[in-house]
């Protein structure tokens, strides 16, 4: 390494040390770096942490980790080492080399990392331990997001249900604010508010930031792959593929391709809430190493799936607990209103009840993806969605899953009351949509008020009887003679009963149209000229053929 003209590093301290194997890097400026460290790295430094340890305590802590030796960054602020890390490196026989500024700890790492096999275990455990650092700091999925855009250099996001980015501040609202970050992250960079301050550091290969030991990972990533000198192209694959990956997790099918040029991955694992990773690049191009680095992420990204699903469902027994006493009247204004402050919903905000007999990870997995303020619980045996927002699109969702919607869905309204009214018509809603055929699921509460929603609570065979009765000998007449009774009764009906605005659409005399509804009444013995005869009618004629 020392030899290596294209890096120009010059020796300072330890030569009795240097011909010791270099088996990885590892960029720090941690006041205790030893317990992030393997045996045979060269660790990077920028000598940040010299204002808080003496340089001879820092140096023993590295040797003591079995590091190789020490690269030193040199700045405007750090123009040398200190003559305490000086003296330390002498002393433990631990090579002490100078960066020069202008020479980047990326290219320092790409020569060690071309050195070695990329797939070796040194390079995992050593993308491991990276990986634990940044999770131990709770950064969540949104560490894992960072983590994998580093060490995959993929342009990559993290989606939930229906395809919506997480961990990402709102990734993949515009193809230009993923373009930037698909690029930032070939870099080994964020793209987040704070990227400016990193930019400099980043370019060693080293974070700015409080936690600098668990960003440096661009600079040691130690993997053969893409490189940063990549044109930065790539941009949000849309949300049809978001969206299609999310359901192919629901479904689990993965990994796939959801695009022409997005794939998807990730592990199926039951929790609605699940993240999928969602990649920019056809699947065929995805490599081995990359892959390797995804299912590693995908392993911890179940892991923070499973404690969101544990909040979800702590949130799903304080919604069931509001329902009941709702439903029951048991609750002050003031209970209710801290009820839903406690369950993140605004108590001023109306609320619409979602009742479904669905799977309850199909209803959950709807709330999730809808983007709304949800809840989900249960009322009876039945599961309930609580949103503040038009539920509207909920069925379509429930559908990601393979499964018919069946839902009701009451009114939005505001309050205990409110709420409690509309979990009625949400119920009553559902008896409806329950009685319909695969497709047609979904009743809202409006679409009570049609005299043809009564009908779904009659009896198949009852509703068959009738309509044979009174439109029977009418088809028959029809089928015999050719004529067209029904269609002009419909029509007729259709035109509140005005004859000549009938014969109009009809295109027929007026006298035509008496004659054949004069016909309709003889058959049937019913006058459509009553009241009493138009409402059988109509209510026949709303019922399906078959029933």
């Amino acid at each position: 390494m020392a030899e290596n003209r294209t890096l120009a590093l010059r020796v300072v301290a330890g030569a009795d040390g240097l011909d010791a194997v270099v088996r990885g890097t590892h960029t720090c400026d941690l006041d205790r770096p030893a317990r992030y460290l393997l045996p045979g790295e060269l660790v990077l430094t920028n000598g940040l942490w010299e204002q808080q340890v003496d340089g001879r305590e820092w140096a023993r802590d590295v040797h003591a980790a079995g590091a190789c030796g020490i690269g030193y960054g040199l700045a405007v602020e750090h123009p040398a080492p200190t003559p305490a890390l000086v003296a330390a490196c002498d002393e433990l026989r631990l090579p002490l080399l100078e960066v020069a500024e202008e020479q980047s700890f990326a290219d320092v790492a790409g020569v060690v990392a071309d050195a070695h096999d990329g797939s070796d275990l040194r390079t995992q455990l050593s993308r491991t331990r990276r990986l634990l650092q940044r999770l131990a700091a709770d950064g969540g999925h949104a560490a894992l997001l960072d983590f994998l855009r580093v060490e995959a250099r993929l342009p990559v996001w993290l989606v939930g249900p229906g395809g919506r980015p997480i961990g990402d501040g709102g990734a993949g609202a515009s193809a230009r604010e993923a373009d930037g970050r698909g690029a930032s992250a070939r870099r080994g960079v964020s793209a987040g508010p704070d990227a400016a301050g990193r930019g400099a550091s980043a370019e060693r290969g080293v974070s700015a930031g409080p936690d600098a030991a668990g960003r440096g990972a661009g600079a040691e990533r130690g993997a053969r792959g893409r490189r940063s000198t990549e044109p930065a192209d790539d941009g949000w694959p849309g949300d049809d593929a978001a969206r299609a990956a999310a359901r192919a997790l629901r479904r689990n099918r993965l990994p796939a391709a959801v695009g022409p040029a997005a794939c998807a991955f990730g592990t199926a694992v039951g929790y609605p809430g699940a993240a999928t990773i969602l990649v920019g690049r056809p699947l065929a191009e995805v490599g081995d190493e990359e892959r390797l680095v995804i299912d590693q992420v995908a392993a911890y990204v179940v892991l923070e799936d499973a404690r969101a699903h544990a909040r979800d469902e702590a949130r799903s027994a304080l919604a069931r607990e509001l329902l009941e006493l709702t439903w029951s009247g048991d609750l002050s204004d003031a209970a209710f209103a801290a009820r839903l402050r406690a369950l993140g919903l605004d108590p001023r905000a109306p609320l619409t009840a979602v009742a479904s007999s669905n799977e309850r990870g199909d209803v959950e997995y709807a709330a999730l993806a809808c983007g709304l303020p949800a809840v989900v619980g249960s009322h009876g045996e039945l599961t309930v969605a609580l949103l503040q927002g038009d539920a509207g699109g909920l069925g379509e969702l429930v559908a990601d899953g393979g499964a018919d919607p069946v839902l009701g869905i009451g009114s939005s309204r505001s309050g205990r009351g409110g709420l409690r009214q509309s979990l009625a018509e949400a119920v009553a809603a559902h008896t409806v949509a329950r009685g319909r055929p695969p497709g047609e699921g979904v009743v809202r509460q409006l679409d009570i008020g049609s005299h043809a929603v009564l009908l779904d609570f009659v009896d198949r065979q009852v509703l068959r009887a009738y309509r044979d009765t009174l439109l029977g000998p009418i088809e028959a007449w029809d089928r015999d003679r050719g004529a067209d009774l029904v269609r002009t009764l419909r029509a007729f009906l259709d035109h509140d009963g005005h004859w000549r605005a009938t014969a109009r659409a009809l295109h027929i005399h007026h006298n035509t149209l008496r004659y054949r509804l004069d016909r309709v009444a003889r058959l049937t013995g019913r006058d459509v000229d009553t009241t009493a005869g138009r409402v059988d009618f109509t209510l026949a004629l709303a019922i399906p053929a078959g029933g």
